[in-house]
């Protein structure tokens, strides 16, 4: 810089560069406020520049010397000099933790991804091989588990390393993941010279041997903030719930940005919310519009508004906070950067709670699902297996159809609706761990929205492809776990007393009971009535819940009264023999059947079976008959439970529950 440029740089909302064409943005304040604070240290900030050379700046500081130094720890003989590998994507990150290794007296080298490591370790391994590598978890590409298990397996040759994973959010689902890959130990971030010195001497001075206890994951205090998800999307909507309502926080749901401004602008003021997450893309009002409606009021000024989108471009934040939104958070949904968020906006609204209980570990059958990267996906919902189960189930069901639908608002113009079923698409692959389906509706999208429509077809068919792989393999997962399992119904008819009586007294506790009781009733309920059930549930629409619950009740009761219980049964074998065979005649026999479907299955799950049958989709129809038969297992054979007035069992004349 100029003397000229030096002598106002520390000014106020002054830049060295005061052009309309600098390169560099900012306001001038960031050095303003660096020598403010300075000075009430009673130091100071002094700058050195020469012009197309360079700029020194000094900071002096007068810093308190504490009366009794901590002695230094010596690093065992054992440990000192060890080779020590740094794998860290974020080049920051790599450079704190190598430098930390060294001060322990550690030879410490560092790579930016676990194919540079493999590299490393190779050429390394005949002279002077690392001992310890310390490998992040979250890197692009293959995350630190899996190049853990290729080191210690697929490139077993010679001495192999101990491996410690290093993440920024310990899950439980990340913790199992690196003890199954084989790492010894287990660090969270910001590491300290501490924490790292007793890894070091645990690992080695103790023989090596994994840890039997690695940090556990918590959940932050949300307890007394009320939130507002603006969310059009199901699959997103349980998953925010499900993480928010698990921290303590109370969420109401508005499906698309007219909701959401009604809400806020409606008869009770000061509006019941502390804080407002905003999808962008959505049908009626989208995020943008409903942004502007609510800040167009002064009363809501002070109201946080957080943008949710997959675009993660510095325009579109830009043009969010430009728009009067206050932050904005990248989909799929980070769980640790959703809590930061809402803390650092709702923070003050939090109120003591208990302490809550651990979360389960992941179930084993949900780990082999081919295009579904199931450690990313339960990362996304905060490790919840009974959730992800559920969202795996309703994807399968949701995306089904969403190529014959993107085809067609395309075949009639309508540009905006194919543009938001891409969108869809892509957002939700992405939060539940399904690669392929999420990039190629990503490039499809894209298309869509820079008109660049020639050679689509191909893309489109590339999309399809991929969603339909991995649909029929969630769905042969899902029917492999449920298979072995079969709901009492004797079990199931206590959830929903309890369930009754908590939507009566417009309890939001009610979304707990479903929540707890979400992987027995998705056996024993069908598809549409789960997910009917949970969406009402889940945006306090009570009233709407009891005419879902009281319908469920009285399928219960058609389905085991006058022998249909019997020919149901009957005709589910015939049919699923039949479609074993892939014999044609399983068209007739579910026409056959379709009265006695339709009254024990409800119109909307005999159809989807009729449609698959007569579309000869032998391998769908399948999967979905012994799905049927291993839910309504108990049920067939309850027609001994006592039943009066058309509910389950004898109870309220008003409920039909007991």
């Amino acid at each position: 810089m100029t003397p000229e440029e030096s002598a106002r740089l520390f000014s106020a909302f002054s830049q060295a560069d005061g052009s309309t064409t600098r390169r560099y943005g900012g306001t001038g304040l960031g050095l303003t406020i660096v020598k403010r604070l300075a000075e009430m240290m009673e130091g100071d900030v002094e700058v050195e520049s020469e012009a197309g050379i360079g700029s020194t700046f000094r900071v002096t500081l007068w810093l308190g010397v504490t009366a009794r130094q901590r002695p230094r720890q010596a690093m065992p003989v054992a440990i000192a000099g060890i080779r020590a590998l740094v794998v860290d994507d974020n080049p920051l990150a790599c450079e704190i933790l190598t430098r930390s290794l060294r001060e322990l007296q550690l030879r410490a080298d560092s790579v930016g991804s676990a194919r540079e490591a493999y590299a490393e370790l190779d050429r390394a391994a005949a002279e002077d091989p690392y001992r310890v590598v310390f490998m992040d978890h979250w890197m692009p590409g293959i995350d630190g588990a899996e190049a853990t298990r290729t080191i210690l397996h697929d490139k077993a040759s010679g001495s192999l390393p101990q491996i410690i994973i290093v993440t920024g959010f310990a899950t439980e689902v990340v913790r199992q993941a690196a003890e199954d890959a084989g790492a010894v130990g287990f660090l969270t971030k910001p590491i300290t010279l501490s924490s790292l010195y007793d890894m070091l001497v645990e690992t080695f001075a103790g023989g090596g041997k994994p840890r039997s206890a690695l940090p556990e994951a918590t959940v932050p205090n949300l307890t007394g903030i009320r939130v507002l998800l603006v969310e059009d999307n199901a699959v997103n909507q349980q998953i925010a719930v499900e993480l928010l309502t698990s921290a303590g926080a109370a969420v109401s749901i508005a499906n698309d940005g007219r909701e959401a401004a009604a809400a806020i602008t409606g008869t009770v003021q000061p509006p019941p919310y502390d804080i407002v997450l905003m999808d962008m893309q959505m049908p009626v009002m989208d995020g943008h519009e409903a942004t502007r409606a609510i800040r167009s009021d002064a009363r809501y000024d002070s109201l946080p508004i957080i943008a949710m989108t997959a675009q993660a471009m510095a325009e579109e934040r830009d043009q969010c906070l430009a728009e009067g939104m206050n932050d904005h958070i990248t989909k799929p949904i980070d769980p640790d950067l959703l809590y930061r968020t809402v803390l650092a906006f709702a923070g003050q609204r939090v109120v003591p709670r208990a302490s809550a209980a651990p979360r389960e570990a992941a179930a084993a059958e949900l780990t082999g699902i081919a295009g579904v990267d199931t450690t990313d996906g339960l990362h996304r919902v905060g490790g919840n297996e009974r959730l992800y189960r559920a969202m795996l189930r309703q994807y399968a069901e949701d995306q089904a159809d969403t190529s014959t639908a993107l085809r067609a608002a395309l075949a009639a113009a309508d540009m905006k609706t194919a543009e938001r079923l891409a969108h869809t698409l892509k957002g939700v692959s992405a939060t539940l761990g399904i690669k392929r389906p999420s990039e190629a509706a990503a490039v499809v999208e894209d298309r869509i929205r820079h008109d660049r429509l020639e050679g689509i077809e191909d893309d489109l068919m590339a999309m399809e492809q991929a969603t339909a792989a991995v649909i029929a393999a969630i769905r042969t997962a899902l029917v492999q776990a449920a298979a072995p399992r079969s709901t009492d119904l004797s079990a199931v008819l206590p959830l929903l007393r309890r369930l009754e009586a908590l939507l009566l007294d417009s309890d939001g506790a009610a979304l707990d009971c479903l929540l707890e009781a979400q992987e027995m009733l998705a056996q024993a309920l069908t598809p549409e009535e789960f997910a009917g059930l949970t969406r009402e549930v889940q945006n306090f629409a009570f009233d709407a819940a009891l005419v879902e619950l009281r319908a469920i009740a009285a399928r219960f009761a058609t389905a085991v009264e006058g022998g249909d219980g019997a020919a149901l049964s009957a005709a589910l074998s015939q049919l699923e023999t039949m479609l074993a065979d892939g014999n044609g005649a399983a068209l007739d026999c579910a026409l056959a059947a379709q009265e006695l479907l339709e009254r024990a299955l409800g119109a909307p799950e005999a159809e989807a079976l009729l449609r698959e049958v007569n579309n000869f989709d032998f391998d769908a129809a399948l999967i979905r008959v012994r799905t049927i038969a291993a839910r309504l297992a108990p049920t067939l054979s309850a027609q001994a439970l006592p039943l009066d007035g058309g509910g389950l069992g004898g109870g309220d004349e008003a409920t039909g529950l007991p």
